[in-house]
């Protein structure tokens, strides 16, 4: 999975605390990260429905779900608690 590919082996403290606890990973396409774009709009939404706030690990604040800063040609990281979310 993404998770033991890219951050289980990777020495990065940052990445770690970012992503230890949303290790169920997926590259989704979110297209871009734009306000006026409704995919990605659409896509956070239904996460916050679906599983409350997003986390912000790297400023402490706890949650079961958490997104990626980066978005390269469209495609955002997304890291669950359980593999079931």
């Amino acid at each position: 999975d993404l998770y033991q590919r890219q951050i289980a082996e990777c020495e990065d403290e940052l990445m770690h605390k970012v992503w230890d606890n949303t290790p169920w990973m997926i590259d989704a396409y979110t297209g871009s990260i734009s306000r006026d774009n409704e995919r990605y709009q659409e896509i956070m939404e239904w996460c916050r429905d679906q599983f409350g706030p997003e986390a912000w690990p790297i400023h402490g604040k706890p949650g079961d779900w958490h997104c990626g800063g980066a978005t390269v040609h469209g495609w955002t990281w997304l890291g669950f608690a359980t593999k079931e979310m």
